[in-house]
């Protein structure tokens, strides 16, 4: 299978990190790798929350030999533009819909880029009466899911 690393910014986050040993404490526009490290390289959730959204894929593509994997909250979906408007530091949500990260990774020069908006409840968010609602739609919601995921080759 391989192994994985992670890193945030944030200590709590790290410390919640069930990959405890695997983790470092990192800025998305330094990360502490050697160039071409990872076949995939992921953020979850990291985007909406950077100002320099160009510097940080490059940064990505810079540790990936093969591909590069957003999953970001979804602009559309009725639940994240309520979260992203009474959470300050979730603002930046409002912008990402499958085409804005598309364009995103076209500008950094990534090729056979794939868009889906996915899901229906976000695990370590949604309360347990409106999980049991949820649960029971399909998981692939078009254009409404809960997040959006964006998958892109880097060049060789």
């Amino acid at each position: 299978f391989g192994q994985v690393f992670g890193c945030d910014i944030s200590r709590p986050m790290l410390r919640r990190n069930p990959l405890r040993q695997s983790v470092t404490e990192a800025d998305i526009y330094r990360l502490p790798y050697a160039d071409k490290s990872f076949d995939l390289v992921y953020c979850w959730e990291v985007m909406h929350h950077v100002k320099d959204m160009q510097s940080a894929i490059r940064e990505m593509m810079r540790l990936s030999r093969r591909f590069i994997l957003m999953y970001e909250p979804n602009a559309f979906n009725p639940l994240q533009v309520g979260f992203g408007l009474i959470a300050p530091s979730e603002l930046g949500t409002l912008r990402f819909h499958p085409w804005f990260m598309r364009n995103h990774f076209r500008r950094a020069g990534l090729a056979d880029i794939r868009t889906f908006s996915v899901g229906t409840f976000t695990p370590n968010r949604t309360p347990l009466w409106l999980y049991k609602t949820l649960a029971a739609l399909p998981y692939r919601v078009p254009l409404f899911g809960i997040s959006n995921l964006a998958l892109a080759q880097v060049p060789s």
